[in-house]
Order: C-alpha cells, then sequence, then structure tokens
C-alpha cells in the first residue's frame, strides 16, 4: 500500500461581562485596522458556481474557485512524474499575500521530511489560473507571484503510508490584486466539518486517473462528501488521526477523488448564506479514485491556533483583522465559544 502525494470604570458602569469586553476591545480593533485603508473583500465569495460534477470530476466554473492557486518551479513539468518541475501543488489563498498547502509540496525533491534553507528562486505562485496555457486568454487573468517565506508546520512528518501535520504557508513577495478572479477563501472559524456533508468540493489541475501521466490542462472541480470515522479507521488503521485529518471521497463507487497534482489544494465547503472556508488540504491517499479508499485532508480547524501565530509574527495586521472576522462571523451555531487566542489574551490582561 502506498500513498499518493484555513477603560474599567466605563466598563464597570455598563456592568459589562468578561465577553462583552471581550466583543467590545475587539470591536474597537477591528474599527481601527479597517481604517487603515487595506484592501477590502469579503473572504469566501466567488462569482460562479461550482459545475456541482481530478477523479471523477469536470472542468470547473470559470472564476468558481478564485482562491486557488498553482504552486509552480521551473520548467515546462507536464508529465505527473516530474516533480518540482512546472506546476507542482495547489494552493489556498487566505489574504493578500499569504497562501495556505500541504507540507509535503515544499521538502527537498530527494529527501522527504526536509526543506531548502532558503526560499528556491525558481519558486512561483499563480492566482487567478483557470487554463495552464499561458498562450490561452485565461492568462490575461493571471497574477504571478514570487515566494518571500515558507513556514512548514513544525511537525510535520511524511511517512510511508500517511502524513502528519500536513500545512504549510507561503508568504507571497507582493500582494495580489484581489478581483473576480482572484479572492481569499475564508478559514473554519472553529467550525466543525462532520460526517455526511456533501457541500464539500476539491478542485485542481491533477491528473484525472491514478495512472494519468499528465496534469489536468484546466482547473476540475468535484464534490467530496464526508466520511465518518469508523470507516476511515477500519479501512486505514492507525495512519488516519481523526483530530488532524479529514476523511472524503466516494464510499461505494470510489469515483470522486483528488489525485497526484492535486496537493496543497483546498477542501472547500459551502456555508448557508453561500461563503465558502477552507475545511481540508489535500495531503495524501492510497492510490486515486478507488472503491472504499477516500482521501485524506489535513483538517485545518485544527491548525487556526498555530495559522495565527505565524500571522502574529509576520503579519500582525492580517492575524488581528481573522481573529475579528470569527468574532463578527454570522453563523456560531457550530463555533467554539471563545476561540483560544482571545482566551489566552483575556488572561494575560487580567480579565
Amino acid at each position: 500500500m502506498t500513498k499518493t502525494l484555513r477603560r474599567g470604570h466605563f466598563i464597570k458602569r455598563m456592568n459589562f461581562t468578561k465577553r462583552s469586553m471581550m466583543f467590545f476591545c475587539w470591536f474597537v480593533i477591528l474599527e481601527y485596522f479597517e481604517a487603515t485603508g487595506a484592501q477590502k473583500v469579503e473572504c469566501g465569495r466567488s462569482a460562479s458556481n461550482p459545475s456541482l460534477r481530478i477523479v471523477g470530476g469536470s472542468e470547473a466554473a470559470p472564476k468558481a474557485w478564485p482562491w486557488i492557486v498553482s504552486f509552480r518551479t521551473s520548467g515546462s513539468g507536464e508529465r505527473a512524474s516530474s516533480r518540482k518541475r512546472g506546476h507542482v501543488c495547489g494552493g489556498v489563498l487566505i489574504d493578500l499575500e499569504w497562501v495556505l498547502t500541504a507540507a509535503h509540496c515544499l521538502d527537498n525533491a530527494n529527501a522527504p521530511n526536509s526543506f531548502p534553507e532558503t526560499v528556491p528562486s525558481d519558486w512561483r505562485i499563480i492566482a487567478g489560473m483557470h487554463n495552464r496555457d499561458p498562450s490561452s486568454p485565461d492568462a490575461n487573468n493571471w497574477q504571478e507571484r514570487g515566494v518571500k517565506r515558507f513556514i512548514p508546520h513544525p511537525q510535520f512528518r511524511d511517512l510511508t503510508y500517511t502524513a502528519y501535520n500536513d500545512i504549510a504557508l507561503i508568504q507571497l513577495d507582493a500582494p495580489v490584486d484581489f478581483n473576480t478572479f482572484v479572492r481569499p477563501i475564508c478559514l473554519p472559524n472553529r467550525r466543525i466539518t462532520g460526517p455526511g456533508w456533501n457541500g464539500c468540493y476539491t478542485a485542481g489541475w491533477g491528473t484525472t486517473s491514478e495512472d494519468g501521466d499528465y496534469y489536468s490542462l484546466t482547473l476540475r472541480d468535484v464534490q467530496i462528501p464526508i466520511i465518518n470515522f469508523w470507516s476511515c479507521r477500519i479501512r486505514y488503521g492507525a495512519a488516519y488521526n481523526s483530530h488532524q485529518h479529514l476523511c472524503g471521497g466516494d464510499w461505494f463507487y470510489g469515483s470522486k477523488d483528488s489525485c497526484k497534482g492535486d496537493s496543497g489544494g483546498p477542501l472547500a465547503c459551502q456555508l448557508e448564506d453561500g461563503s465558502w472556508y477552507v475545511a481540508g488540504i489535500v495531503s495524501w491517499g492510497v492510490g486515486c479514485g478507488r472503491p472504499g479508499t477516500p482521501g485524506m485532508y489535513t483538517n485545518v480547524r485544527r491548525y487556526e491556533d498555530w495559522i495565527l501565530f505565524v500571522l502574529l509574527s509576520h503579519s500582525p495586521q492580517t492575524a488581528r483583522q481573522y481573529q475579528l472576522a470569527v468574532l463578527r462571523s454570522r453563523s456560531r451555531r457550530d463555533v467554539e465559544e471563545t476561540p483560544p487566542f482571545i482566551n489566552r489574551l483575556l488572561k494575560s490582561r487580567g480579565l
């Protein structure tokens, strides 16, 4: 079996509780950051609907997935076997200059679990891409950026039959410009993506079959049902970690899956209001599209604290805007009561 590779007096007088004060303080900070002139665009909104039909999928509708990016290196690299050349992996925009992807996409080609000491000069990110042909009219919508820094999860491990903490952040060397072709996706905001969900999709330029030799020229998407814990545990045993992994695909027919070249791309799920959040990152699987053999996705919800830690270290404004977006979430029915970062903030202030 082999695997394929989101002032005290005033407060007292108003009888504020801790939570009321938390919302008040963060609201004030939000208004400050919104006034700084940063490019404003609502996350998780696309200009087109998915095709509703990668392995078992179909060509995506243009502008349906404006947050997906192609991570590329030098060389033509059209063959799936030519790892680290041309299109390598997918990724997902979460902000003007930050991309979420799989850590295994960034490791050294001949030395898994190790990473380049410096950013390779030929690493590129292309946003707004639908057709990978640079001579196509679609190329007018491309926004190409270099990589300023990459940050894999410190506990990432790529093993023979599984991958743990398979998540990484890439900071671009210049912000993208948001438009109908390039937009960010929302992070989960502590939302739980559970078994039976049918509103989740993945998209990418990967091969369309397990033995496919060439990457897809156009972006393709497919609906991914979320599979329950016991089915995944029976199939994968201890290789499946329910804390880190989301398990998804067509259990009975195996006709819906991601494949080679799709790694790092999003498992995007839609909310009742029509917006999308990145529930998972394409990580690993056994083959592609096999019955009873779902694909594995890094569970982004479990890594939001780490994502915020990285953003606070390198891009504080982005992190604060996200934390405030959590507090302003339109639907909090399936959101944990208080994000851990805010708990720690309150504790540090003696509140």
